[in-house]
């Protein structure tokens, strides 16, 4: 089953991955299902940090393949060991078979006809051509090598994350498999019956909600129990003159109004800094009364050169600058 061997992407022959003919459409393949699976973990888990474990999935890999992990041996192990040949390729090697030419792009059925091509002038051209472009070559494969190795990366990582959910989709469709057909017609129709009721409730749901004390709808569409209502306190109103006279229910929604746009711009109207000093005054006068007298505890811790700059006359004496400038056009000093 596809879903039992999903997590075994990296198993996949390195050189099978980097045959001109599949590369692109298995790179597109894992990269889709990589974003299916982390779609389908969103979705089914929201409160996790989604973000962070992103990232410290790309921070481990890129640890991993600088390192040459054994956990991504697929991507580094040597093709040819102890004289056989293995299905793993070396890093910068995209050799498919023992009988393939990669200088000519060939493939030969015998060995005895490959040796012989080793040897023609053909071959020999090629093979300088291929090296003179080897190191290009193989810095774009493997910067190849290693995305559709971070793609593989995302498959496993979230495959082994959401083991459980796979485990329990292949127990169910294990049982699904072995019921009759008798078992299989009986869960339709109970199926369908459970789909009828449900659709008699969306339409009990469309008729009108009666609500004569017109109660806040909670999130069900329904309006909120008249105990939590009570409990909030949103029977209490409180008008905020700063903000055009818009009411707000409830102590709750009224602190928090302070610092929501409404109350800001009206401040700023005003021209007084939304700062906590004015936190809980509704009235106009009463926050402009407020900000003069803050302006004055203001000016009053400020230095006013006029009386505290200080000036000294040849014989020691201290004076303020506005004595001393008196004292200097009198002559005194």
């Amino acid at each position: 089953m596809f879903m039992q061997r999903v997590s075994k992407v990296r198993d996949i022959p390195r050189g099978r991955k980097l045959n001109k003919l599949y590369t692109e459409a298995y790179l597109k393949f894992v990269e889709d299902l990589g974003a299916y699976l982390q779609d389908f973990y969103r979705r089914t888990n929201p409160l996790a940090p989604h973000g962070d474990m992103l990232q410290l999935i790309r921070d481990d890999f890129e640890q991993r393949w600088t390192s040459k992990d054994s956990s991504l041996n697929a991507w580094f192990a040597p093709s040819v060991q102890n004289g056989e040949r293995k299905d793993t390729a070396v890093a910068n090697d995209d050799v498919e078979s023992a009988l393939y030419c990669k200088a000519c792009d060939k493939l030969f059925a015998k060995q005895s006809v490959f040796d012989g091509h080793l040897k023609g002038k053909a071959h020999q051209k090629a093979e300088e051509k291929y090296s003179a472009t080897a190191a290009e070559r193989d810095a774009k494969q493997w910067q190849l090598s290693k995305q559709i190795a971070w793609a593989e990366e995302i498959v496993v990582q979230y495959s082994q994350l959401m083991s459980d959910v796979f485990h329990d989709t292949v127990a169910h469709l294990e049982k699904k498999q072995t019921r009759s057909w008798d078992e299989l017609k009986r869960e339709m129709d109970e199926s369908e019956t459970l789909g009828s009721t449900l659709d008699d409730d969306s339409d009990d749901e469309s008729k009108p909600i009666y609500n004569p004390l017109n109660l806040p709808m909670g999130p069900d569409g329904k309006p909120i129990p008249y105990w939590l209502y009570k409990l909030h306190g949103l029977n209490i109103p409180y008008t905020c003159e700063i903000c055009g006279g818009y009411t707000y229910l409830g102590p709750r929604n009224f602190e928090r109004h302070f610092k929501d746009w409404r109350h800001s711009y009206g401040m700023r109207c005003l021209g007084i800094p939304n700062t906590d000093e004015f936190m809980l005054i509704t009235k106009q006068d009463d926050a402009l009364q407020l900000w003069e007298k803050l302006k004055k505890q203001k000016a009053v811790g400020e230095f006013r050169f006029e009386e505290e700059e200080e000036y000294e006359d040849k014989d020691g004496n201290v004076y303020n600058k506005k004595t001393f400038e008196d004292l200097k056009r009198q002559g005194i000093i």
